[in-house]
């Protein structure tokens, strides 16, 4: 399944993955009525991309929920207020070009809080704060309930 621009979605749940990776896209908010996806979902690449508010009711992701390089997207706040389990999560380079940059860190802190207590695989990029560099730190701190 892959985003088409100008789609509208009503799907409710797919067996398969969902790519999205379009550079031209804004935001997504197209998967409103998605309550699960029983492969991946990668949100990569897409260098305008600034708002990922469109999986309100997404539950479930089977396999790992990617994000990486979307060079706009700071936050992940409000993206997924629904989302109980990943299979696995892989996140870096959402924020900013470089894997030394600084400006990586609002991501890791938006996604952390919301991403890293639905799993315990996370994969390594060697990029700061990536997904394991996050999420291990934001696990390590009391009261954060972490598998």
């Amino acid at each position: 399944f892959a985003l088409e621009s100008g789609a509208t979605n009503v799907v409710v749940h797919v067996t398969g993955n969902v790519y999205i990776d379009a550079s031209g896209v804004f935001c997504i908010n197209e998967f409103e009525n998605l309550t699960a996806v029983g492969g991946n979902v990668k949100i990569t690449g897409n260098s305008m991309l600034t708002s990922v508010t469109g999986f309100a009711n997404l539950q479930t992701i089977s396999g790992y929920l990617d994000i990486i390089g979307n060079e706009q997207l700071t936050s992940i706040e409000g993206a997924f207020p629904n989302l109980q389990s990943v299979g696995g999560l892989h996140f870096y380079g959402n924020g900013a070009t470089s894997p030394s940059s600084s400006s990586l860190q609002a991501f890791c802190n938006s996604a952390a809080p919301i991403l890293c207590k639905l799993t315990k695989n996370y994969l390594n990029s060697g990029w700061l704060y990536d997904t394991d560099d996050c999420c291990n730190a934001y696990c390590s701190s009391p009261g954060n309930n972490c598998p």
